[in-house]
């Protein structure tokens, strides 16, 4: 991991999250774009192993121009295991940067990073049946959280939102300095989208892409699609709270 261009910068993104729904998909377009336009930094991308092995992942974060490498970060967010061994695995990349994707940055990691937070949510609602742990593990969590958010938004050097909306909620909220927060939309990746919706789907309709967590408000979407008597097409899958979800005609569920 020695430094082969003496004007590159040595990049870390955290991409632990590549199949992770919205992160996921923001990770795979993020990494994409960099290798057609960044061919002078070092960038070094940290995977799960399920994914560090898998050779459609190999051909996509490494180019011939040879400045991605990947790197092997077999342990979860949220965990003990990623308080301890993600600052030891950057100890021995010595980034001049990392980019973490969510907020959950080692507490005691000491270099340099930007952090791309894409909400709030987490911060204004408890929402205990979002959780498959019981109360006590949920708050020790919550608690946790709370701790590891501060840190991410205070020790950065950028925050990265995708919106005026959230930029708006850490200026007044959490007194962060406008400067230090910029807005970078989110795009959609159109090929992604081709040939997605069934022939039973007819236009108009109501397209929502995502997980069914609770805090995503689909049952209330489900609901005005009732009241409007719109078809509401839900792509994305997530077995254990879309089981949980009302039942309606309205509704047509995409990659069950």
């Amino acid at each position: 991991m020695s430094r082969a261009r003496d004007s590159a910068l040595r990049i870390v993104i955290d991409a632990r999250m590549w199949n992770e729904s919205g992160i996921g998909r923001y990770l795979q377009n993020l990494i994409g774009q960099l290798q057609v336009l960044d061919n002078q930094n070092e960038y070094f991308i940290l995977l799960l192993k399920k994914d560090f092995e898998n050779d459609k992942i190999l051909h996509s974060v490494q180019n011939d121009k040879n400045n991605f490498t990947k790197v092997l970060a077999d342990f979860r967010w949220y965990t003990v295991a990623e308080q301890i061994k993600l600052p030891k695995i950057l100890g021995k990349i010595k980034p001049d940067l990392v980019h973490f994707p969510h907020f959950n940055v080692p507490i005691f990691y000491k270099g340099k990073f930007v952090v791309t937070i894409h909400d709030l949510i987490h911060q204004h609602l408890s929402m205990q049946r979002s959780s498959t742990h019981g109360s006590v593990i949920f708050w020790a969590k919550k608690f946790s959280y709370k701790k590891v958010f501060e840190k991410a938004v205070k020790k950065s050097q950028k925050i990265l939102v995708p919106s005026n909306f959230v930029k708006d909620q850490l200026i007044n909220e959490l007194k962060i300095n406008d400067q230090k927060v910029a807005v970078t939309p989110e795009g959609v990746h159109l090929p992604h989208l081709q040939g997605v919706l069934p022939k039973g789907v007819q236009s108009p309709f109501i397209f929502y892409v995502g997980n069914a967590h609770p805090h995503k408000n689909v049952e209330n979407l489900i609901r005005a699609a009732e009241i409007l008597k719109m078809k509401l097409a839900i792509v994305g899958y997530d077995k254990f709270f879309q089981s949980r979800l009302p039942k309606s005609k309205y509704v047509e569920v995409i990659g069950e």
